[in-house]
């Protein structure tokens, strides 16, 4: 749709974003999504290669990001997840090399996880947790629970080495180390 039309600045407000729409945007350089979404389509910012910055505004959240909706973003560095509980299918940041940090809002959930969310994210070696988040916090470098019985995600990037997982985790969410 838009794939090399020299857009540089986004600001979104409808409530979907279709496959591939903006695919290959060269000059794009952030995105800012205003409104609640029903999906970031498939492939629908893939290559964006000088995207920066991608930011779901406190208002905003997304039912579905799907696979590779952000994949090959070299340059994304800062990510703004949805203020919602949001299913990621596979690759969704796949190779996004640049990318650091990921914030979670308050409401900012994973409501399913594969594993490969941030596959190829060789910088991501943190997260951002709201304070007043219910249930997640940054803690040992794991997103865990609030009441540290789960282990959600590690982030991509950190290079864990030699690791104790304390006892106080029941439980290791599928593909957190992935």
């Amino acid at each position: 749709m838009f794939e090399n039309s020299g857009l540089t600045e986004l600001i979104y407000y409808a409530d979907r974003i279709p496959n591939e729409c903006f695919k290959n945007c060269a000059n794009l350089t952030s995105v800012k999504i205003e409104n609640n979404l029903v999906y970031v389509g498939s492939m629908a910012f893939y290559s964006c290669t000088n995207l920066t910055s991608v930011l779901f505004s406190e208002n905003a959240g997304s039912e579905f990001i799907y696979k590779q909706a952000f994949a090959e973003c070299y340059n994304l560095e800062k990510l703004t997840l949805p203020n919602s509980s949001t299913y990621y299918e596979y690759e969704a940041f796949k190779n996004c090399k640049a990318l650091s940090i990921v914030l979670f809002q308050v409401n900012s959930y994973i409501s399913a996880n594969d594993g490969s969310i941030f596959t190829g994210c060789k910088n991501l070696t943190t997260f951002e947790v709201d304070e007043n988040h219910q249930e997640y916090k940054f803690n040992n470098n794991l997103l865990t629970s609030k009441d540290d019985k789960v282990i959600y995600l590690a982030p991509y990037g950190y290079n864990f080495g030699e690791y104790t997982i304390d006892e106080c985790y029941e439980t290791i969410a599928e593909g957190a180390f992935s």
